[in-house]
């Protein structure tokens, strides 16, 4: 997800996801600018 997603984030937090890494400038918004990701992976 991007990393400025904040609800998201904590929302996928809640049910046992943790961030494993960020791939920064992975994605162009619409108005050009870069935005990072942020990937999750469950904790089982």
């Amino acid at each position: 997800m991007k990393a400025h997603n904040h609800r998201a984030r904590a929302l996928y937090g809640s049910e046992g996801f943790a961030s494993t890494e960020t791939l920064a400038g992975a994605v162009t918004e619409a108005d050009g600018t870069l935005a990072d990701l942020i990937v999750m992976v469950h904790k089982s």
